[in-house]
């Protein structure tokens, strides 16, 4: 390897580990999270003495049964399949002739920087397009991942420093208001409610059950299932086009997966309370104990995910497991059984949804001011 090539990947790792690792203003946030959690605990404290806080809201059992939420979730993963597709033609670029300079021969060329003119730019149209979002420095993130460093990065930040304003946009949208609502539409309405309506069930028959607090089993199992979905390892490699085109295909698999679960809900015989709507009082309720929940765990959350990465992506970690592994399911762990709770107790997705919300809007926020730090 040359030396301009060395020192442009050295580059392109030093943004990206930026990023994902505790700078000094990481450390600052963490601080001041930490200390509003801990106020929030205080008056927590002070409105569970006057039973003011989150009371119990039972509900009728949901009318959908698990042979429902089997049928929605395979209808998820087929879409994600006909999505991917439908669209692979259009957004991947086509297979290079080995006679050509590779992108990273192309990249690091000289001692400069230069714009890939990839096929798609040939192709025109909708490739075309596609080609454009690839700048330079986004084509050395993606490089990142083959070149050293922290390849156990959220594709999000792979994608969102490529600095392409209408990919930031886009991932903003989808992270910050998509996803939340789809996740806690399938994962606590659907899956948890089913469940919850088997625990109900199941405590008349097993007494060890009936033993357990109510709604522990159905919080944990999602939970346990919602941090899997999550896990990555360093082994799981892929160049930026193909991180953007799995990210605007699950996008569109969230939107019509969400359209058609809630028309098939209805079709179930569910009704807008059992979708949690109590009216406008109710909402405006539910969003402000969702940004209160968010005060109270962010902190505790953030600290345990640096800390968490520091631990399974140190040395002798990373030795031991054979691979480097991100850390990530084991917040996502907590924070889905925060959202599990909130869910349990009120029975309505606004108040998981408002917190959801907090939580990826402070992380792309975070990332927006590494990137103007950079």
């Amino acid at each position: 390897m040359t030396a301009p090539i060395a020192q442009a990947q050295a580059q392109t790792t030093s943004q990206i580990n930026q990023v994902q690792t505790a700078s000094s203003s990481d450390l600052v946030f963490l601080w001041i999270a930490l200390m509003v959690s801990f106020i929030t605990v205080i008056v927590l404290l002070e409105r569970m003495i006057h039973g003011k806080i989150l009371p119990y809201e039972p509900r009728r059992q949901v009318p959908w049964s698990g042979a429902d939420v089997l049928w929605i979730f395979m209808v998820v993963i087929m879409l994600q399949i006909v999505v991917m597709s439908a669209l692979y033609p259009i957004m991947i670029t086509p297979t290079v002739d080995n006679d050509k300079p590779t992108v990273e021969q192309n990249i690091y060329a000289n001692d400069e920087i230069k714009t890939v003119d990839s096929p798609m730019r040939e192709n025109g149209s909708a490739q075309g397009e596609l080609g454009d979002l690839m700048s330079p420095s986004a084509k050395k993130a993606a490089l990142h991942s083959n070149s050293g460093g922290d390849a156990t990065a959220h594709p999000v930040v792979t994608i969102v420093l490529g600095g392409n304003p209408w990919m930031i946009t886009f991932c903003v949208l989808v992270t910050v208001i998509l996803v939340p609502i789809s996740e806690e539409f399938l994962f606590r309405l659907l899956l948890q409610g089913w469940l919850e309506k088997v625990d109900a069930q199941k405590r008349r028959r097993f007494r060890w059950l009936a033993r357990l607090p109510r709604g522990l089993l159905p919080i944990v199992m999602v939970s346990t299932f919602f941090a899997l979905l999550h896990a990555r390892t360093g082994e799981m490699k892929f160049d930026l086009e193909m991180l953007v085109f799995n990210f605007v295909v699950q996008a569109i698999v969230n939107l019509i997966g969400l359209i058609f679960g809630v028309w098939w809900l209805v079709r179930c015989g569910a009704t807008a309370a059992d979708f949690g709507w109590k009216g406008w009082t109710a909402l405006l309720d539910d969003l402000l104990r969702g940004i209160f929940a968010f005060f109270l765990i962010a902190g505790p959350l953030y600290g345990l995910q640096l800390l968490m990465r520091k631990v399974m992506l140190s040395k002798t970690v990373v030795e031991a497991l054979g691979a480097e592994i991100a850390p990530d399911p084991i917040a996502i762990f907590i924070f889905s059984v925060a959202l599990g709770f909130l869910y349990f107790r009120t029975h309505r997705i606004a108040t998981a949804i408002m917190l959801h919300v907090a939580l990826n809007l402070t992380s792309m926020a975070m990332l927006a001011v590494t990137m103007l730090k950079g």
